[in-house]
């Protein structure tokens, strides 16, 4: 017999507010770290909505309790006295983030695509619950060995308990609860306790809280149907990346959750498409490190994930749309989008690199370093002439694009590093992009 929705509705907020309070009563009298007060009622918040597949037949009443929940920690998070009465539970840190917001958001979001599918819902909210917390506990309490991020930085004993914990929270569940075979189940577990220690690591602001859930659920999507060849296959590009990364970090300026998100980019790149789709993030890539190698050995690592994510996102959305369009011929305007990255990265070097350059030659010169190094090669590869034509347009975009940036973005020669470089940078790109697929689509190509 199914439970009266708003029965169960309220019987849940209720059981919330009595550990949000009870939390509050064992802050007071005890004073604990506020780190340990925070990811207990993270572990707390968790565990109960792990019941949600069994308590709730229908998506409206978990995505009720959702907006709900936000509602009521932006009221705590922005009203002074509930604030002072009862925010130290979730506000003790000081850290800017909106994790509290992101939890219930993701735990609704993740409801409605399980589709009443409990273990594609359990899984991923067992991540987050568990390993997210054990992470921050273990980073606080034992972390010695440091890696920077955007935000400080974090522990190398911290991401592998998160590790550890990821890997147990998908393994188990798998052997007990499905018909998947003990060899998969265990390839499975490793491959995504190793992708979601990456969501964790790169993430800031309290990203995670959504990173790790909808990125479990979509990894559990993908690998689930596979044989072990194929996850064998997944495991090894994976290992294999982050081992030529880790390696080849020293030669850039990024920070190491930047590098960490680049080995995410690639093999997302790699595992959406192709091998073919890799040849231009890993073209920009190599050209950077190249471009970049007397300014590596005097500026620090300065570039975070931010400056990451500006640079692949823009490909990225195009790469995910030709996907799920079925449309291969989308390969040009994603290319064309890392052409104009490469472009721009040019562009700050060598303004900065070379004062005495005048504006056309450096426009010129960056444009040219963009155009050949990755419209070329693609040309070569899909060789038509239509190709050569279009090849002919993208110089020309990542020719305005240049112009664009070198005067939109203010004070070049010093070559900014802040994040309001990196949007406009992405900005351009993706603008460049749904440019170049107007041809496509006038000529037939999608």
């Amino acid at each position: 017999m199914s439970l009266n929705p708003w029965l169960t509705m309220a019987i849940v907020t209720l059981v919330l507010l009595a550990l949000f309070a009870g939390l509050r009563v064992y802050q007071t009298r005890y004073s604990p770290h506020p780190e340990f007060v925070r990811k207990l009622l993270h572990i707390m918040m968790g565990s109960i909505t792990l019941t949600f597949p069994w308590l709730f037949n229908e998506t409206w009443p978990v995505v009720t309790l959702a907006a709900s929940t936000i509602i009521g920690l932006w009221v705590l998070k922005n009203y002074k006295a509930m604030r002072q009465q009862w925010g130290d539970v979730l506000h003790g840190v000081s850290r800017n983030s909106l994790g509290e917001i992101y939890f219930p958001a993701a735990v609704a979001l993740l409801f409605v695509l399980a589709d009443g599918n409990a273990l594609l819902f359990c899984i991923p909210i067992l991540i987050l619950t568990l390993a997210d917390a054990l992470a921050a506990l273990i980073g606080v309490r034992y972390g010695q060995v440091k890696y920077k991020t955007s935000e400080g930085s974090k522990s190398l004993e911290g991401s592998l308990a998160f590790f550890t914990v990821a890997f147990l929270s998908v393994h188990i569940p798998l052997l007990l609860f499905s018909d998947v075979g003990r060899t998969e189940s265990l390839l499975i577990a490793l491959i995504m306790g190793i992708l979601v220690m990456l969501f964790e690591a790169i993430a800031w602001r309290g990203l995670d809280n959504l990173f790790i859930p909808l990125g479990s659920f979509i990894l559990l999507k993908t690998y689930l149907p596979m044989d072990t060849d194929s996850l064998i296959l997944k495991l090894f590009v994976l290992a294999l990346l982050l081992v030529g990364f880790y390696l080849i970090r020293r030669k850039t300026t990024l920070d190491d959750s930047a590098i960490l998100g680049l080995v995410l980019i690639a093999y997302v790149t790699w595992s959406v498409e192709s091998w073919l789709w890799l040849l231009a993030p890993c073209t920009v890539f190599i050209a950077y490190v190249l471009f970049n190698l007397n300014a590596n050995t005097r500026v620090e690592r300065t570039h975070s994930i931010q400056a990451v994510v500006c640079v692949g996102m823009p490909s990225l959305m195009v790469l995910f749309l030709a996907r799920g369009l079925d449309q291969p011929q989308l390969l040009y305007p994603y290319t064309l989008a890392y052409a104009v990255q490469l472009t721009l990265i040019g562009l700050a070097r060598i303004k900065f690199d070379h004062a005495e350059f005048n504006n056309t030659r450096v426009l010129l010169q960056a444009s040219f370093q963009g155009w050949i190094l990755l419209l070329i090669p693609l040309t070569i590869v899909a060789f038509t002439l239509g190709s050569i034509y279009y090849a002919l347009i993208a110089a020309v975009l990542v020719f305005l694009s240049a112009y664009l940036f070198l005067h939109w973005q203010p004070q070049m020669q010093d070559c900014p590093t802040d994040n309001a470089r990196w949007w406009r940078q992405g900005s351009i790109a993706i603008s460049a992009a749904l440019i170049s697929s107007v041809p496509l689509y006038l000529f037939g190509e999608i």
